[in-house]
């Protein structure tokens, strides 16, 4: 992939590359899980910027936890879409609020509902676990 504009400012929905994301940008030409890239002015330095999109099938899925969960279901992908969801909505309304989610203190919850919760909690991208390739390493943790 090559790109020939660099913009000033990262666009709304994306976020500026992890480490990981980049190396993978640098050797590849693309990041899995992002469904655009672009370049952005950061200081007077090009760094990538990317838009990650929700999951297609279960191998596209890399938190080892997620992916776990999923494996199995009828539509392992949808599955986890939906439970991601679900717990990035349960953190919005933690943060909005300020009450403690009854489903993640009752230890009821499945990992994919906890890797969006998760993600909305620390303000990583959302889809950051789902892609995440070492998340002790990817400087998100």
């Amino acid at each position: 992939m090559t790109m020939t504009t660099t913009r000033p400012r990262v666009p709304s929905g994306f976020t500026l590359a992890n480490e990981q994301q980049a190396h993978e940008f640098e050797c590849s030409g693309s990041v899995h899980g992002a469904s655009k890239v672009t370049l952005v002015d950061h200081d007077g330095e090009q760094l990538l910027a990317v838009r990650l999109r929700p999951p297609r099938s279960l191998n596209d899925i890399r938190s080892r936890l997620g992916y776990v969960a999923a494996m199995g279901r009828e539509n392992p992908a949808e599955w986890y879409i939906t439970q991601y969801n679900l717990g990035w909505q349960a953190s919005t309304r933690v943060s909005r609020t300020g009450h403690d989610s009854e489903a993640w203190g009752s230890g009821t919850t499945n990992y994919a509902w906890d890797d969006g919760y998760l993600d909305n909690a620390a303000g990583r991208p959302k889809w950051h676990l789902t892609y995440c390739r070492d998340h002790d390493t990817c400087g998100e943790g």
